[in-house]
């Protein structure tokens, strides 16, 4: 009599070798079970490879994929008002107001960058300065004026203008050093 063969569970194929003919092995932990190729081959590689055919074929060993849920759309595009754009010529008569600076994306023909990169559009152009989108800083403005340069069209540029700071910062008194 034979000793057992003790199958191990990190394992999934094996070979099982019957009066010289090799059949090929699945074990699954799923279902606790063992499931076995129905024709004998010559070698083991050959049993190895029917048994991995034969999980492929069966699903053996998978567990069932649930399909997630389908997912809401979270990323709406925050609508935002159109802002006044003042020149810096224009800033310098209303000493009464605080403004800070402000950054829009033009084209060759003189229009501005309304919307850009949406799902529908690459860029939307407006000849109007007050509905152009608006950019905080030089850097993020200047990452998309090359973006749409390689995407869409070359010849964007940057302009300077100046909006009303409608929530400033508190305004720091110097103290002095004492």
């Amino acid at each position: 009599m034979q000793a057992a063969v003790k199958l191990e569970k990190d394992k999934e194929i094996y070979t099982l070798k019957v009066g010289g003919i090799y059949y090929g092995l699945v074990w699954s932990e799923d279902d606790q079970a063992i499931y076995l190729t129905e024709e004998g081959v010559a070698t083991a590689l050959q049993a190895a490879n029917a048994a991995r055919k034969l999980k492929k074929d069966k699903d053996i060993g998978k567990p069932s994929v649930k399909k997630p849920a389908a997912r809401k759309n979270t990323d709406k595009v925050k609508k935002t008002k159109p802002v006044k754009l003042y020149t810096e010529a224009e800033m310098t008569g209303m000493t009464h107001l605080r403004f800070r600076e402000a950054w829009v994306i033009t084209n060759l023909t003189g229009q501005y960058v309304e919307k850009s990169l949406t799902r529908d559009k690459v860029v939307k152009y407006n000849k109007d300065k007050d509905k152009a989108q608006v950019f905080k800083s030089y850097e993020e403005a200047s990452m998309l004026a090359k973006t749409l340069d390689s995407v869409h069209a070359v010849g964007h540029s940057l302009k300077r203008f100046f909006i009303e700071n409608t929530n400033p910062d508190p305004i720091r008194e110097y103290k002095g050093f004492w």
